[in-house]
């Protein structure tokens, strides 16, 4: 009897185990998720909600932000599903997306009010180094079909691009350079920035926006998006 009462106790501390096992809370990774970061480049908006269900309620994005400090946001790899929708809650872009883990994306919202679009880029570079600087350049303004993004300094780098797409990220020194934008069909200058810093380690993205015959927040501009991750990453 004793014998069976011992057999006995031993296999209920093992089903207790077992059960507080299950209750216990489990530590989330951050290699668990990708990351991205959300962009409005849509003219006819200026606000515009993203709604995805991991992040269970939407957040707002502007067109006019001059807030330099875009950052990141965790998201469960795989596929997701991302709304865009207008301030008063109408969808006007609805799509899945294939995240890889532990990867970093901007998705930047760009189009016509008859039809918004959207790009997903993966924030990748090779063979990347802190001592160098990186960019790219992305063209959502509808109304020109190819522009020539010229970054110039003792020489210039030259990127043609049509309507809708972007470049790959290009190395380049660290330092002060001008950058110019121009319409590819008549070579005028559609925007001239003089003296802007690429700093080491530091990833740019270089976005014209807006209408080439727009004016006041729909006018053409040319935003710099700056990040740092990839430095943070690897300090």
């Amino acid at each position: 009897m004793k014998i069976v009462i011992i057999i006995l106790s031993i296999l209920l501390l093992i089903g207790c185990e077992c059960v507080t096992d299950i209750d216990t809370p489990k530590n989330i990774s951050p290699s668990t998720y990708a990351h991205i970061m959300t962009l409005s480049a849509a003219p006819e908006f200026d606000e515009l909600k993203i709604f995805s269900e991991f992040w269970q309620k939407p957040f707002f994005i502007y067109y006019n932000n001059s807030d330099d400090n875009f950052s990141y946001r965790d998201i469960t790899y795989g596929l997701n599903n991302i709304k865009v929708l207008t301030k008063k809650d109408s969808v006007i872009f609805n799509s899945t997306l294939s995240l890889e883990k532990t990867k970093y994306y901007t998705f930047i919202i760009f189009g016509t009010k008859q039809r918004v679009q959207a790009m997903l880029l993966k924030d990748s570079v090779y063979n990347y180094k802190k001592t160098t600087a990186y960019f790219r350049c992305i063209h959502t303004s509808s109304d020109v079909p190819q522009v020539n993004f010229i970054i110039n300094s003792s020489y210039p780098i030259v990127h043609s691009l049509p309507y809708k797409t972007n470049s790959a990220f290009t190395p380049i020194v660290s330092g002060f350079y001008s950058i110019k934008i121009n319409n590819a069909l008549t070579d005028s200058t559609l925007i001239n920035i003089k003296n802007y810093e690429f700093k080491e380690g530091f990833l740019y993205s270089i976005i014209l926006k807006g209408y080439a015959e727009g004016k006041g927040s729909k006018a053409l501009e040319c935003q710099i998006i700056e990040s740092d991750e990839f430095y943070k990453k690897n300090e």
